[in-house]
């Protein structure tokens, strides 16, 4: 069989593990899916593999998706996640189905360790966010304090960030890692540019530039909004990023807000998971799910 490459085409993902070693030389390890019913087996783990049917989608330059995949542990817990590998960093998006009461940072985080072994010995750092433009730097595992952005330069230290709709934008430059929460007012205020700015206090080590991954939010097909939201946003990230009709709301794509404020930033390469959460039941959507909402994470740290 002949499976096309992440970005340049679409796989079966039992297919996925065999072709990245191949073509990547990564350590790639696909869960299989069974959110498309069929006559299945149990295998010896306890997980239920489903007709295959499930593709995984995204970009890549180079340096890879190491996993992608919905990871179905059991009947009672199911697991959505993407993990980037670039040495020594990890980047992590995660969407958690609690199971008794709202999962938190370090719940969500030893959730991916029984995905990703190396995320086992990380502790996650985070902020109470605020839909602004605060940068906040962490030197500690836990709550670091108001803000919509947390640097970390410790390796073993997560910075860490949630959304159910909004952005979740990670970057790495030289020795430091950054976590933005990226929703529509924080694009429109310039969330990203707060964050990259005070990255670039601190000089990229060995000529390095920073390199940036998109994680799944609320796709331009379902994110409707007002003529003022659109315009504040467009204002600062072009045309491109809102469609309008005659007769209907504008409809906005905040993914490709963040990434064209990445690229005017000189963030480069900036890789996206292209996924809208409200269409997919794997990742949490507050458009879709109300109040009832979980949050999906993520996370980035050095070795």
């Amino acid at each position: 069989r002949q499976h096309e490459c992440v970005g340049c085409g679409a796989y079966p993902i039992l297919a996925a593990a065999e072709h990245l070693r191949a073509r990547a030389q990564l350590d790639v390890d696909f869960q299989s899916d069974d959110r498309f019913p069929s006559r299945v087996d149990r295998n010896s783990d306890g997980a239920r593999p489903g007709r295959a049917l499930r593709y995984a989608h995204g970009r890549h330059y180079g340096r890879g998706i190491l996993q992608q995949a919905s990871a179905v542990k059991s009947e009672s817990a199911s697991v959505a996640f993407a993990v980037y590998r670039r040495q020594p960093v990890w980047a992590a998006f995660l969407g958690v189905a609690p199971q008794e009461g709202e999962a938190g940072p370090e719940d969500a985080l030893r959730v991916l360790a029984e995905q990703v072994p190396a995320a086992a010995a990380v502790a996650p750092a985070w902020l109470r966010q605020r839909h602004g433009t605060d940068v906040l730097r962490a030197t500690r595992p836990g709550p670091t304090g108001d803000g919509d952005a947390l640097i970390v330069r410790e390796p073993g230290v997560a910075a860490t960030v949630f959304v159910a709709d909004c952005v979740p934008v990670l970057i790495a430059a030289g020795d430091l890692v950054a976590a933005v929460h990226a929703g529509w007012r924080g694009l429109a205020s310039g969330v990203l540019a707060s964050a990259v700015h005070e990255l670039s206090r601190a000089p990229f080590r060995d000529g390095l530039s920073a390199e940036a991954w998109i994680g799944p939010a609320i796709g331009p097909c379902c994110y409707e909004v007002g003529e003022d939201v659109a315009v504040q946003v467009e204002a600062r990230s072009g045309p491109e990023v809102v469609t309008r009709r005659p007769g209907r709301k504008p409809h906005l794509d905040l993914p490709l807000a963040a990434s064209r404020q990445l690229a005017g930033l000189g963030v480069a390469p900036v890789s996206a998971l292209e996924r809208c959460v409200r269409c997919s039941p794997d990742w949490w959507s507050y458009r879709r799910d109300g109040a009832r909402a979980g949050r999906n994470y993520a996370f980035i740290w050095r070795d």
